[in-house]
């Protein structure tokens, strides 16, 4: 017999909650519909936001502005790492981790391929924990439509030789 807890990081409820499932094999654990959830394909979805700061005159301003989609995250695979089920997407870019594994049998658990992080995975890992993340790709004025366009971000988040939109 196959048990997975589901992981609840701490910062979301307090350690509290989240789901425990059960499954005879492999296969038909990944068939539970809260484990095949994680295995699905994602589609890029912008992201629209606002950055205030202060203009030359000294006033104050908000301005919205849209971020371009992230890119699109294809299911790769599950994998097992020190005992934690995670689901890998983009040949292991990018992962998270489902659940804590535990089996009767350890030979139960075989079949399930060892984690390893990419290299992309680790350097976004590196960046994460440098405090360089979330990378801002690019921008679009909401307000003009205009890309990259600087005239209505606020001083501090431009160079002052950009003329903008």
């Amino acid at each position: 017999m196959i048990r997975l807890s589901q992981h609840v990081p701490m910062f979301v409820n307090d350690g509290d909650g989240g789901w425990t499932v059960s499954a005879n094999s492999l296969p038909e654990l990944f068939a539970i519909p809260e484990v095949a959830v994680y295995a699905r394909d994602t589609e890029p979805v912008e992201w629209v936001g606002s950055v205030t700061g202060w203009l030359k005159d000294g006033t104050q301003k908000t301005v919205r502005v849209i971020h371009d989609a992230p890119d699109e995250k294809r299911f790769y695979r599950f994998s097992n790492s020190d005992g934690m089920l995670m689901a890998e997407h983009n040949h292991g870019d990018y992962w998270w981790v489902v659940g804590h594994l535990r089996a009767d049998d350890p030979s139960e658990l075989a079949d399930l391929p060892k984690w390893e992080p990419s290299e992309r995975g680790k350097q976004k890992t590196a960046e994460w924990n440098a405090g360089k993340w979330p990378k801002q790709k690019s921008y679009r004025c909401a307000e003009h439509g205009v890309d990259q366009a600087v005239c209505c971000l606020p001083r501090w988040r431009r160079d002052e030789s950009e003329d903008g939109c």
